[in-house]
């Protein structure tokens, strides 16, 4: 069942990504200017966030054995991991809740600058992981190399700078046989 979920998730992490960020900002508004909403929707927020944080634990053993064709690179491509996607969206619950608080106290004008930093630092947080999630493919075998992506970066290496396999001729081959 985890991996039917997390195969879907990770197929559509556009939409499931899509639709976590609409939930956190519908929280962070019903948080911010209306705080009687956002203390009912704290609890299935809540769950919701423990669920997917659970979901992205259990999602990290399962990968694919399988590569993905990227005809546009050209490049075939590790699939996409859910447990990214899962990670993600259980930050988004509560920095969505952190920028609530956050619109509230300066609507109040009780804002400090140790919570805005703190909270602009935690949305920093929260948009790397998004958009790690959201480009999805790590490693990817190209005409030039290997291509290993993450959020702040690149590294490809040339396939002339991975060492040759070197297979044992003759009787080396067959010494655990005799």
């Amino acid at each position: 069942m985890i991996s039917k979920v997390s195969a879907a998730t990770a197929r559509h992490r556009h939409v499931v990504l899509l639709l976590g960020l609409l939930v956190a900002g519908v929280n962070a508004a019903a948080v911010g200017f209306a705080p009687s909403l956002g203390q009912v929707l704290f609890t299935p927020l809540l769950l919701l966030t423990l669920a997917v944080l659970v979901l992205s634990a259990t999602a990290v053993a399962i990968r694919l054995a399988s590569f993905v064709v990227l005809p546009q690179v050209p490049a075939f491509a590790t699939p996409a991991p859910a447990s990214k996607v899962f990670f993600a969206l259980g930050y988004l619950g509560p920095a969505s809740a952190g920028v609530g608080a956050l619109v509230r106290s300066a609507r109040e004008g009780i804002a400090s600058t140790p919570d805005l930093v703190f909270t602009m630092s935690w949305l920093a947080l929260v948009a790397l992981l998004v958009v790690e999630a959201w480009r999805g493919h790590e490693v990817q075998l190209r005409p030039d190399g290997i291509r290993h992506r993450w959020v702040l970066g690149s590294l490809t290496v040339p396939w002339e700078a991975l060492p040759t396999a070197h297979v044992p001729r003759g009787r080396t081959a067959r010494r655990g046989f005799e």
